[in-house]
């Protein structure tokens, strides 16, 4: 088994029974067709993965092993990212903002609500 992590935090990236390597040194997953940037990843040979283990949500590290993430937040219902989430959220408010503002000219004549 092949444990993918992030240099950056230990945070697990990815596993896979089977890894390959490209050409410029980038491991490549060929289940998932998904290759990492070696300069950013840290790939080890480890035993096994525990049943309960997911990506984010733990990092492994040697010689500590496997443990979890305390950066890791739970992903919404719909399994987006808190943070991402939240600036679809801002981003949406925003249109809407601007959409009932533009209305309120058209139907007014004025920048402000009838």
């Amino acid at each position: 088994m092949y444990l993918i992590t992030w240099k950056e935090d230990d945070s697990i990236a990815d596993f896979s029974n089977d890894i390959k390597y490209l050409c410029n040194g980038d491991p490549f997953i060929p289940k998932t067709n998904v290759s990492y940037p070696i300069n950013y990843i840290n790939v080890f040979a480890v035993d096994g993965v525990p049943d309960d283990i997911s990506t984010g949500r733990f990092c492994y590290a040697e010689p500590r092993g496997f443990y979890e993430n305390a950066d890791w937040s739970k992903l919404s219902a719909y399994n987006i990212d808190p943070v991402i989430l939240g600036r679809i959220k801002d981003e949406t408010i925003e249109e809407i903002q601007k959409e009932v503002n533009d209305v309120n000219t058209e139907t007014t004549g004025t920048d402000s609500p009838a």
